[in-house]
């Protein structure tokens, strides 16, 4: 079985993803990265390493699912680091979703337990709040 992770970052500002005065949110241990991409790549890789650990635990879950499922995971980074806001939408197969939701808050405990913070994203030099579309395809 092949898992694929997608991830979309969607502002919910009307922000131009090119521009110079706007930077990603950072995820902890990507504080390194100072390009916009660089910090995108490496979000990426990192939650979905984090996500795929907790999806190998549940494997027999998803050999009885037997079919191919899309599902569209949204959550939000805050001005403040936290991250809130867990939803998936409604074409999203809702035992999935609620299965990559958990996963996603259990990245969330396990980095409060450490006292890490994502980093928000910047526009103009100011934290803002960013909301994350994460799309799974299994």
């Amino acid at each position: 079985m092949k898992l694929t992770l997608y991830l979309l970052f969607i502002l919910t500002t009307t922000i131009s993803l090119a521009q110079d005065n706007f930077k990603f949110p950072t995820y902890p241990g990507c504080e390194k990265r100072k390009k916009n991409d660089e910090l995108k790549k490496c979000f990426h890789e990192k939650l979905t390493s984090e996500i795929k650990f907790g999806f190998e635990d549940q494997v027999q879950f998803w050999i009885n699912k037997k079919t191919l499922t899309k599902t569209e995971l949204v959550f939000t980074i805050t001005s403040n680091g936290k991250l809130t806001n867990f939803s998936y939408t409604k074409e999203s197969d809702p035992e999935s979703a609620k299965f990559f939701l958990q996963q996603i808050y259990r990245v969330k405990k396990y980095y409060d337990s450490k006292n890490k913070k994502f980093s928000p994203g910047l526009k103009n030099g100011k934290p803002i709040d960013f909301q994350i579309r994460y799309y799974v395809s299994y």
